[in-house]
């Protein structure tokens, strides 16, 4: 009896454990990882925006906005996406439906790259035209 307790015990707690493991950690790591390259990206297009907007002659036109720069990201972005990355149900739903999806059409827009370039690889015949003389 004490030994089926035990077991049972045992198998629980690995259940468990890839549970957390499978609906925290990995959703965690995900969103970590899509938000600061999203933020690095993001920082990267605010820079050149900025400098592209500071060489415009004055006036200033009217889109950014009473002479100001509008930046893609903010504080509260920032703030946003830390508590999206570490909050439990947050980040799996983070992770499904705002950073995989990007991640994925990447992926597969590589992986169509590769074949494209198969393509062309494989498909140069392998006795050549005569040249006409």
């Amino acid at each position: 009896m004490i030994e089926a307790i035990k077991a049972f015990l045992i198998d629980t707690a690995q259940f468990s454990s890839m549970m957390g493991f499978f609906l925290y950690w990995v959703p965690l790591a995900l969103c970590a990882g899509g938000y600061t390259f999203r933020t690095f990206k993001n920082f990267q297009t605010d820079r050149t925006k900025r400098a592209v907007y500071e060489k415009l002659p004055e006036p200033k036109p009217i889109m950014y906005c009473k002479g100001h720069y509008l930046p893609t990201d903010t504080f509260a972005d920032l703030v946003i996406r830390f508590f999206a990355i570490i909050l439990p149900v947050i980040n799996l739903w983070a992770s499904i439906f705002d950073v995989f999806p990007s991640f994925a059409k990447r992926v597969f827009k590589c992986i169509v790259d590769i074949f494209e370039f198969l393509d062309d690889v494989l498909s140069k015949p392998l006795v050549p035209e005569r040249t006409k003389k």
